[in-house]
């Protein structure tokens, strides 16, 4: 596998967080929170080459809204049954 693509699988790990996990501070020492205390999201996307960034910042907020509103949707199929 090549080094940009495992960044991009850490930081999938990373973002698409399930509701329940255990999280550490973030390995590289930054003093963010990581998911599983493995590397934050944030230093993941500073791994990257500079043009994929952006890209990947944009990407991490779409899949934030995603799981927030996949939650809500479990939440109200909870109380529906």
């Amino acid at each position: 596998m090549n080094p940009v693509q495992s960044i991009l699988d850490r930081l999938s790990y990373q973002v698409r967080s399930p509701a329940i996990t255990t999280c550490g501070p973030c390995s590289k020492g930054c003093g963010k929170t990581s998911r599983g205390g493995a590397v934050c999201w944030q230093c993941l996307i500073e791994e990257l080459p500079e043009g994929m960034r952006g890209k990947a910042r944009s990407w991490r907020i779409h899949q934030n809204r995603a799981q927030r509103t996949w939650w809500d949707l479990e939440r109200m199929a909870e109380k529906a049954a």
